[in-house]
């Protein structure tokens, strides 16, 4: 009796002093804004941009509060035709693509900077193409992907080419092709690539170095990275998985109104843009460490 006393003690004790993943999904702080923002990316600022479906941007303060609107729909150079991403970078210059303009870079106010030719979606129908994703590093270089050239494309903030990455194929490092794409980057340099049919999430250096694979998921939509490095992957109808950067799964759940896109913010922070509003979730706890079912595969195995 004292052997199982002190056994059920242990455990108990165990049980006690460990984290738990029932502590997660992090906390609902917030509500706000419009409703499926086609993207989201917050400033250095801590400023949020959503990025709208008939071409606009709005941009809200922290607390929620709306600032701004700018941006409209039509062909003439700093409109929108079918805007798909956007990007902020640390001077606050914000980097959207579009079917009809590609990608182009404005000031946190709307002014139009300048319009970059970078490669195109495939052409899926007669007024269609894959989206081109977007994302920039701590340096303001600039990273496009869409999925006809199977590769990334990094440019300086002028929009000056510096490299590429990637090929088509099924291999490690390999894109599949003629699909939808997300890119996240986070502060110590690796790039996450979301491949929408597949189910993977590539890893590689900002030099285009690759790293490995994660997954696979169920058909991810979006990816990102906050200010402590947690890595977010959104999957289709909402659900969104946490894990460290290495694949480690921290918390798996499902925000109550869905998700559209999601982005990180500067600390701990993640922002969702679900079918009627945006919110905001923080304050994430240590979960206890578990196998990683999206493990990383390095490339040499």
């Amino acid at each position: 009796m004292c052997r199982q006393a002190a056994l059920g003690l242990s455990l108990a004790v165990a049980l006690l002093s460990s984290p738990s993943l029932a502590a997660c999904p992090p906390t609902h702080l917030l509500t706000f804004g419009p409703s499926r923002a086609q993207a989201l990316a917050v400033g250095a600022d801590g400023n949020v941009y959503a990025l709208m479906l008939y071409g606009s941007v709005k941009v809200y303060g922290a607390d929620g509060a709306l600032l701004r609107t700018w941006g409209s729909y039509g062909f003439a150079p700093g409109q929108f035709d079918e805007p798909h991403d956007l990007a902020v970078d640390g001077q606050g210059y914000v980097y959207v693509t579009d079917r009809f303009h590609a990608l182009q870079k404005f000031t946190s106010t709307g002014t139009l900077v300048s319009q970059w030719n970078v490669s195109r979606g495939c052409t899926i129908s007669i007024d269609g193409m894959t989206p081109i994703s977007v994302a920039v590093d701590a340096a303001a270089n600039v990273y496009t992907l869409a999925g006809y050239t199977c590769s990334v494309e990094k440019r300086t903030s002028s929009g000056t080419p510096l490299l590429s990455f990637g090929s088509c194929g099924n291999g490690p490092g390999q894109f599949h092709g003629c699909d939808d794409y997300a890119m996240a980057i986070d502060r110590q340099g690796f790039v996450y690539v979301s491949e929408y049919w597949t189910g993977r999430v590539f890893k590689f250096t900002t030099g285009g170095a690759y790293v490995g694979v994660l997954g696979p998921f169920q058909l991810p939509v979006d990816v990102a990275v906050d200010g402590n490095g947690t890595l977010y992957v959104l999957e289709e109808y909402g659900h969104v998985r946490t894990m460290a950067g290495d694949g480690t799964i921290q918390c798996e759940w499902d925000p109550d109104d869905g998700g559209v896109s999601l982005a990180g913010g500067p600390a701990d922070d993640i922002y969702i843009a679900g079918n009627t509003r945006i919110a905001k979730f923080g304050d994430l706890a240590t979960p206890a460490s578990r196998p990683a079912w999206g493990r990383l595969k390095t490339l040499y195995r």
